[in-house]
């Protein structure tokens, strides 16, 4: 028998996956990671990408009025507790760079600016990693995880393996995992769209 917190759970991470199902989110990470791979390569843009933020938050909203809420309804996701939320995003980056500075001086010399550059990717897709974990806790969706996988293996291979010169290896980062954003966020916008057809008039929301 399920405890009531067991069921809230569920209907949590139904509501999640209900409003991560057309998969908007994922198109417009991938703009997000173009811009800082546009971004990283010349600091004098780096306002580009503070200001991408709110249109991209308003570019959601209308792709959510448009498409998405009249042939899912509307879902109205519960607020996460701001300061519990806070400590944990705070332990996350703070800890993931800690060891990401400890395996700089194992690995190499943690004065010189150019090792900073090239494992870069792995702090940054660690970051990002985080975000795509967050999700998949909320939603149970298998795309979060794998996206998650990507960004941290591409880090790693952009860092490692490629291993290109200066502060190239993150702009390679950033333009692999965004357009790996783009593709699977765009399948599953179409299949969303081919699967869920606008609703006549009165027809009640599915289940959350």
């Amino acid at each position: 028998m399920s405890t009531p917190d067991a069921a809230l759970t569920d209907l949590e991470r139904r509501a999640w996956r209900y409003d991560a199902q057309d998969g908007i989110a994922e198109v417009l990470a991938g703009f997000l990671f173009l811009i800082v791979a546009r971004a990283v390569v010349d600091p004098r843009l780096t306002w580009m990408l503070a200001l991408s933020i709110f249109p991209l938050h308003f570019a959601r909203k209308i792709l959510k009025e448009r498409y998405s809420y009249p042939r899912v309804g509307y879902v109205k996701l519960r607020s996460e507790e701001g300061a519990e939320l806070g400590r944990g995003m705070l332990t996350y980056v703070l800890g993931l760079l800690a060891i990401f500075i400890v395996g700089i001086w194992l690995l190499g010399d943690i004065t010189n600016p150019a090792q900073w550059k090239r494992w870069l990717p792995i702090l940054a897709g660690g970051y990002s990693a985080g975000g795509f974990i967050y999700l998949a806790q909320k939603a149970g969706l298998v795309r979060h995880w794998v996206l998650a996988a990507v960004s941290v293996g591409w880090g790693v291979a952009c860092a490692g393996w490629l291993n290109p010169p200066g502060i190239l290896g993150m702009q390679r980062w950033a333009v692999g995992l965004g357009m790996v954003c783009l593709v699977v966020g765009t399948v599953t916008f179409f299949s969303f769209l081919r699967t869920h057809p606008v609703r006549a008039a009165g027809e009640p929301n599915e289940p959350a």
